[in-house]
């Protein structure tokens, strides 16, 4: 009963984890002064909204929403939406992939005789399920801020303040 206690813990946590990279590149929905205005993270009433970002967050989806502020072109904006949308079938992919390595874990968990070998090795493969997901989104920002040009980066760098 108690392994059962502690998978359900360890699905959960895996599970929210690839629930929550796959829907950070999500463009943010609209708030109250138009796209990624006033949403959640937003500063609001003080001046330009702030947004701080760390480097596996979904900085694309921010400066599509803010291209006007940016002053993307028209083929940055396509080469961004290329980038994302590509991030986001690797990422359904990819968290397919952990849901099939967590039931497999469930499997060995479940067993009257539990093999430790084959645990350590499932919980590496999750894990580094994940680390290729969170490798993946980093590249993918990088790809996209490697797209803009110097005056572009200072903007974002002003619309995102200092990153922590």
């Amino acid at each position: 009963m108690r392994r059962m206690g502690s998978l359900a813990v360890v699905v959960g946590a895996v599970s929210l984890v690839v629930v929550n990279l796959a829907w950070a590149q999500q463009p943010p929905a609209p708030g109250p002064m138009g796209p990624g205005m006033g949403g959640p993270g937003m500063m609001q009433g003080r001046g330009p909204a702030m947004v701080r970002f760390s480097a596996d967050q979904p900085l694309l989806s921010f400066m599509l929403t803010r291209q006007a502020d940016l002053g993307l072109t028209a083929d940055q904006v396509r080469e961004l939406e290329a980038l994302r949308a590509g991030f986001q079938r690797e990422a359904e992919a990819k968290a397919a992939d952990l849901r099939t390595a967590e039931q497999a874990l469930g499997r060995v968990v479940e067993a009257d005789r539990v093999d430790l070998a084959r645990v350590e090795e499932q919980v590496k493969a999750i894990a580094q399920l994940q680390a290729d997901l969170r490798l993946g989104r980093i590249r993918t920002v990088e790809r996209g801020k490697a797209l803009l040009t110097p005056e572009q980066v200072t903007k974002l760098k002003a619309l995102t303040g200092p990153r922590s």
